[in-house]
């Protein structure tokens, strides 16, 4: 579902960095505020005319029980309430909060030793209480307990449909099951089937949903070989499916050919004109590899192939955002054919375009884990690496536009990497990217070292853009030291096509938003 902020923010601008308007970026500060308890945002829900509505989790990374909180716009809290309520006597936790055609809902589970009701609240606008629950979808009698259950909430593009799946739990050498339940945006059940995938649950990872206007619901599975291991042999030891789930029970399965490459990261979605697209990064040389894109078109109606590709990645993305002498040494093994490929990428967001076409973006991301013992003590300590954005733009025949690193630098030990990574915002026309950065890289151009972020005041909030022909700017929000808190990118919020809600706190319960207004 699109996000969109339908009031105008009324605030005082913030002389940030030196100026208020930075070109066609517009930096706006709303006040510092209080919440009750350690918390921090981690969903946008939605807004209408009296404010706006985000869920907040417990705990300085929000792993905690979740609240719901409306915000005047202002930008202060108004009031909060706690997502939990009791259902047949049983206090039930909100498994997804959202809102559809201006009305706020949640939907919470009753979970008993074997079985799970499923359970659609209104939400009261004014006092944020949910209404009496009724059951939309349930389990009984599984044969391991309910709780080892997933739950995933899908929306088709233009909101007219909505899918409650959950897995149903039972043992790792069974089958994988799940059921699916179909409504329309008012929540009238359209159709509800169990499907049985000739596949063990041991061997099988679902990587992705999407439910196209119709209500034909897709799935991207990693299928492995007879045993868990990414590679058996010196050879990939798992293949891709895309699986179509229809209201008849029927279910289609393509086998997406590897041809000898590792497939990673694959997603899917359906565009405008109804095909299904999927695509993800593939390596040559092992499982964790980007060395190119792979791409797939399926006529949303007859279900035939319409486009297949893999596309490697050019020198020059590959050497993208290094030293001078480091990229001879690259272009040197390259042409020695020796393995370039580039380590730790993932997929975050995957876009499919009007005509079926798509953008994806991820980043490089590690953690290393490290152990020092001391007599009887063994002391922890783990390293984040947050580095390049990725950008990957696709024709809808399966050929690379561009592909593009946004140059970022990111490390940071034992802090859960909370100021690491970066927010998105999504347009037709450009992406914008915001993060942690340091000063020294204002002026990168995409070659030589990348500094750093740095953790003191003088941190930088960077702004990059992304247009449709994969040109790259650059510009200083504001320092740290300036905005007096801290940016926690991985909790921003795109509100419209215009503006992104950034997130900030001094300490955990002393926080503040920043609008970051877009012209497009």
């Amino acid at each position: 579902m699109k996000r969109v902020l339908i009031a105008l923010f009324v605030l005082l601008s913030f002389n940030g960095y030196g100026q208020n308007v930075l070109d066609n970026i517009e930096v706006v500060f709303g006040p510092s505020f209080e919440v009750d308890k350690r918390s921090v945002p981690t969903e946008f829900v939605g807004s209408d005319e009296t404010g706006f509505y985000m869920v907040y989790s417990m705990g300085k990374k929000g792993f905690g029980d979740n609240y719901l909180y409306k915000f005047g716009y202002d930008l202060k809290p108004l009031i909060n309430k706690d997502l939990s309520v009791l259902t047949g006597g049983q206090k039930t936790e909100a498994d997804n909060v959202f809102m559809l055609k201006g009305q706020l809902y949640q939907i919470n589970r009753l979970i008993g030793p074997n079985s799970a009701m499923v359970y659609l609240h209104k939400i009261d606008h004014e006092t944020l209480e949910a209404g009496a629950g009724r059951q939309i979808a349930g389990m009984s009698d599984t044969e391991r307990s309910a709780s080892r259950s997933n739950l995933s909430v899908k929306f088709s593009l233009d909101s007219s449909k909505i899918a409650v799946v959950y897995t149903l739990p039972n043992k790792r050498k069974d089958f994988e099951s799940f059921e699916a339940n179909v409504f329309d945006s008012d929540f009238n059940k359209l159709w509800s089937q169990t499907f049985e995938l000739p596949y063990e649950n041991r061997l099988l990872d679902i990587q992705d949903y999407t439910l196209s206007n119709d209500g034909k619901l897709f799935i991207t599975a990693r299928r492995f070989y007879n045993t868990r291991r990414m590679k058996s042999e010196g050879e990939a030891n798992y293949d891709y499916l895309l699986l179509s789930f229809l209201e008849s029970g029927k279910i289609d399965s393509l086998n997406i050919q590897s041809e000898g490459k590792y497939l990673r990261s694959m997603r899917v979605d359906v565009s405008e004109n109804g095909d299904v697209v999927s695509a993800g990064f593939y390596s040559e040389n092992s499982s964790n590899g980007l060395g190119g894109a792979f791409y797939l078109r399926i006529n949303g109606e007859n279900g035939e192939v319409v486009s297949s590709s893999f596309k490697r990645f050019d020198i020059d993305f590959h050497t993208e955002n290094m030293t001078e002498n480091k990229v001879k040494r690259v272009k040197k093994r390259a042409d020695q054919g020796k393995n370039v490929e580039l380590p730790h990428y993932f997929i975050d967001e995957f876009i499919a375009k009007p005509d079926g076409g798509v953008q994806m973006i991820g980043e490089k991301r590690l953690e290393i884990t490290t152990y020092i013992s001391s007599g009887l003590i063994t002391v922890p300590t783990t390293t984040y690496y947050y580095d390049d954005i990725v950008v990957v733009d696709i024709d809808s025949e399966g050929q690379i536009k561009w592909a593009k690193r946004v140059a970022k630098k990111q490390q940071t030990t034992d802090d859960g990497a909370v100021y690491s990574s970066y927010s998105a915002s999504i347009t037709d026309n450009s992406l914008a990217f915001v993060f942690n950065d340091h000063a020294d890289n204002l002026d990168y151009d995409g070659v030589g070292k990348v500094a750093r972020m740095s953790k003191n005041k003088s941190t930088v909030v960077m702004a990059a853009t992304v247009n449709s022909k994969g040109e790259i700017e650059k510009k200083g929000l504001f320092r740290r030291g300036e905005a007096e808190i801290k940016i926690r990118p991985a909790l921003s919020q795109q509100l419209n096509d215009k503006e992104m809600l950034l997130f900030g706190h001094n300490t955990v319960r002393n926080q503040r938003f920043v609008i970051i207004k877009f012209e497009q």
